[in-house]
């Protein structure tokens, strides 16, 4: 082997054993960390918090549609053509004020006749009671003659009711909301509908409430309407009913009334509804989404000792994200309220700073 040859293979020599050495060193430092990350990874990181006793700021947070306090579709009770109309699409209108008028010639006459008819019944009453009382005619005769005057009473509130139906009048002061297509000169049904009449001195809100959300409404301290059209303002309602029965998805209708005397608010536009609550007495309470499992058969896990510890827990009350605690834990507990879903009963944690 000549001197070349011998320095080369020097060289390789020391480069092997230099990336042995490396590799050596390299292997060494990952099995330390992979012991050190099996030591880290033994304790799971949660999040925490610690359990209070304190009062709750309740707010119950809906939304519904603005409705009138009165909604009526105004229906002829006659046919015939029209004659008058005195209204427009959004125009005011009086209580008992004519807003169309029918034809009525035969309905006059009609009237006409059962006026007639009706003083020819009570004088012959008048005429035959007198021979009665003298003993010239029967009671059977007195009695047919009574019957006939009956009848003639009875025709004349009819055909005076048929005339004044041929006037269509409003049945309350409020706003012509729409009119269906009738104009003067138009021919009409008996029962046909005319027109909408609605009255938004009062308005009303219809909002839906869980079990929970209604029994609430016992502490109930100021509501607020807040119209999508009108963000910068809010307007005091008070509570007129709360349905007795559950919808199908578990929901009680809660009616709400709205003092509109000014006439600001408009019916049919969405608005949110915020009812502020009295607070409670002061009740250990925690973050809703420490709960693990349903509402009816609630648990949360709590450190003791560095390991999670996995409870049974009742719930009362619940507000938005917190969750009234009535048994199950005490003040100065720590619960786990991130971190649950890689942990089981007596999994090892540590706490880490949210």
């Amino acid at each position: 082997m000549n001197k070349r040859n011998i320095i080369i293979f020097s060289i390789l020599i020391s480069f092997v054993v230099t990336v042995g050495f490396l590799l050596l060193k390299n292997k060494e430092k990952i099995e330390q960390d992979s012991n050190l990350s099996e030591i880290k990874t033994n304790a799971y990181p949660v999040n925490i918090e610690v359990v209070k006793r304190d009062s709750l700021n309740i707010e119950i947070i809906s939304n519904g549609i603005l409705k009138p306090d009165k909604e009526v579709t105004i229906i002829s009770e006659s046919d015939g053509k029209i004659i008058s109309k005195d209204i427009l699409k959004g125009k005011f209108v009086k209580r008992n004020q004519d807003l169309f008028k029918v034809e009525s010639k035969l309905q006059a006459a009609e009237l006409m006749k059962a006026e007639a008819s009706l003083e020819k019944a009570e004088k012959d009453l008048e005429r035959f009671s007198r021979l009665f009382d003298d003993g010239a005619i029967s009671k059977r005769k007195l009695e047919e003659i009574k019957i006939v005057y009956k009848n003639s009473r009875a025709e004349f509130a009819k055909s005076k009711k048929e005339f004044e139906n041929a006037s269509i009048k409003s049945p309350f002061s409020g706003y012509i909301n729409d009119i269906f297509g009738i104009e003067e000169g138009s021919v009409i049904s008996n029962k046909q509908s005319l027109c909408e009449l609605i009255d938004i001195k009062k308005i009303k809100i219809e909002i839906k409430l869980s079990p929970a959300e209604v029994e609430l409404l016992k502490y109930k301290n100021k509501i607020v309407v807040i119209p999508e059209t009108d963000q910068d303002n809010y307007y005091s309602a008070e509570i007129l009913s709360i349905s007795r029965k559950a919808d199908t998805a578990g929901k009680f209708n809660v009616e709400m009334e709205i003092d509109n005397s000014n006439e600001v608010l408009r019916a049919g536009i969405y608005a949110d509804v915020k009812i502020k609550l009295k607070n409670k007495q002061p009740a250990i309470n925690i973050a809703r989404k420490a709960i693990i499992g349903s509402l009816r058969n609630s648990e949360v896990y709590v450190i003791k000792n560095n390991r999670a510890e996995l409870r049974q827990v009742k719930i009362g009350y619940i507000y938005n994200s917190r969750v009234e605690i009535t048994d199950g834990l005490k003040v100065g507990e720590k619960v786990i309220i991130n971190g649950q879903l890689n942990i089981k009963n007596g999994s090892e944690v540590q706490v880490v700073e949210l």
